[in-house]
């Protein structure tokens, strides 16, 4: 039920408000889509993947005698996954009275946003949950840190701890991790650790280090570290205190992830996940007035699914710190 004390907060003309002001919230940098890239695909509701074998990664005797056959390799098996392809539709409602009564603040582009952002928020969130789950990962390519592994204690030593995990990963899958996803707690304890000033800066640095410069000791090279920094409001009703809650826990993931569509992409790259999104849905935007006349409605529509394709490419260090 709309309320005059509700219509009257949308009467920015005639009340000593500016607009420049608005109170708002908004999300750090989301970072999903650097673990699971992006792909956009034409089929629905159904998109098949071909899982490669390693046949071209095994040592053979190829060497053919005098008038003697060429040497039969072995192709090996070729299998695929199936991955479905959900439909993701929230809408809102806007009162006529609203509309009325919005001539600095557009209602309709303010609810369009919040649908569009809260879409996205709820991909990062889907991946998150999906990459910090222990469960999802063979026991070799995870690890639960206490004590003084832990990064927030001073005899930590995370710089051997994520090297040795990088190979871990290069055993199973021949690459070591290109990617590092790391909650905003955890990349602040790795910032701080003794054990990591001291690989990268020398006995004589102390302070901190930066997270590029976390980057490059690893990878390197820069921008290969992604911290997770986005919340979410977990209160139930607009009346309720705020409760903002950390999508990013203090967890850590080495993760091997080739970019779809780059030159470097090749049909046999492993790669840890991808976030399917069916083309010309991304959103898809749509506007409609309700029979009676007295309210529109403001519709959102994509069509994705986030999918771990290959755990092997991926380690989780999870519970950074004390």
């Amino acid at each position: 039920m709309l309320d005059n004390s509700y219509l009257q907060k949308l009467r920015l003309n005639t009340n000593p408000i500016l607009t420049t002001l608005a109170q708002g919230y908004s999300q750090q940098t989301l970072i999903a889509k650097n673990i699971y890239p992006e792909v956009v695909v034409s089929q629905y509701p159904t998109v098949r993947v071909p899982i490669m074998n390693t046949e071209h990664m095994k040592i053979k005797n190829d060497k053919r005698a005098l008038y003697a056959d060429p040497i039969l390799i072995n192709n090996g098996s070729l299998g695929y996954e199936d991955i479905s392809i959900e439909e993701h539709s929230p809408f809102y409602q806007i009162d006529i009275k609203e509309l009325l009564n919005d001539p600095l603040i557009n209602i309709q582009k303010t609810r369009t946003f919040s649908l569009v952002e809260g879409m996205f928020l709820n991909i990062e969130k889907e991946v998150a949950d999906e990459v910090q789950t222990i469960a999802n990962y063979t026991n070799s390519n995870e690890e639960t840190l206490a004590g003084t592994d832990q990064w927030t204690h001073a005899s930590s030593d995370p710089p051997t701890q994520i090297f040795d995990a990088m190979e871990v990963v290069r055993a199973l899958i021949g690459k070591r991790p290109n990617t590092m996803s790391i909650g905003a707690k955890s990349a602040w304890a790795l910032q701080k650790n003794a054990a990591m000033v001291l690989a990268i800066k020398g006995p004589l640095g102390g302070g901190q280090v930066t997270i590029d410069q976390i980057s490059i000791y690893f990878f390197g090279v820069s921008g290969r570290v992604f911290v997770g920094m986005a919340t979410y409001d977990n209160s139930e009703l607009l009346t309720d205190a705020r409760e903002f809650i950390d999508l990013w826990s203090d967890n850590c993931i080495l993760s091997y992830t080739s970019q779809p569509g780059s030159m470097e992409r090749k049909l046999y790259d492993p790669s840890f996940g991808y976030t399917l999104k069916l083309k010309g849905f991304n959103p898809r935007i749509k506007t409609y007035p309700d029979p009676n006349g007295l309210k529109d409605y403001v519709i959102a529509t994509m069509f994705w699914k986030q999918h771990m394709l290959n755990n092997a490419c991926a380690y989780l260090f999870t519970d950074t710190n004390i």
